[in-house]
């Protein structure tokens, strides 16, 4: 993962997120657990893209004395956006569940509905990631050259 660009890693990892989502949002009145799997392991392969790569980011953007702050900032966001992520999800639920008031078609069809919500965020964000985020290096973000250059150099 050092080797490839945060860019690459973060945003293609959540385009995997958002394919995982959409192959769940599949569900009906009759569907089983098993229909969720498929999702579930794109998905599961797209957070194990994403996450590590994003500590590797923050801490490769900031000067070495600022590591502590960036790394307090990355993991304070992140509780952040789990807890607004599960406020919307709940929320976009519930609203669907009490529309068909509480009947196993109204449980598919909100959780049908959060799917393509989170989907549809996952794609919004690898948007931006892969249209945003440069490609920069750990030693170009700390003013040093890559080995390579120090010889040359």
């Amino acid at each position: 993962m050092q080797k490839v660009s945060p860019r690459w890693t973060v945003g293609l990892g959540l385009l995997l997120i958002a394919a995982g989502d959409l192959l769940q949002a599949r569900l009906d009145a009759d569907s089983t657990g098993k229909v969720l799997i498929p999702g579930l392991i794109v998905v599961g392969l797209g957070v194990g893209c994403v996450l590590p790569s994003l500590s590797s980011a923050v801490l490769g953007a900031v000067p070495r004395e600022r590591s502590g702050m960036a790394g307090g900032a990355l993991n304070t966001f992140r509780q952040l956006g789990f807890a607004l992520g599960v406020a919307v999800f709940g929320t976009i639920f519930a609203d669907r569940i009490a529309d068909a008031h509480g009947q196993p078609a109204g449980f598919a069809d909100g959780l049908d509905a959060t799917l393509y919500v989170a989907a549809g965020t996952a794609l919004v964000a690898s948007l931006i990631v892969l249209a945003v985020v440069r490609n920069r290096t750990l030693h170009e973000s700390h003013g040093e050259a890559p080995a390579a250059l120090a010889e040359v150099g």
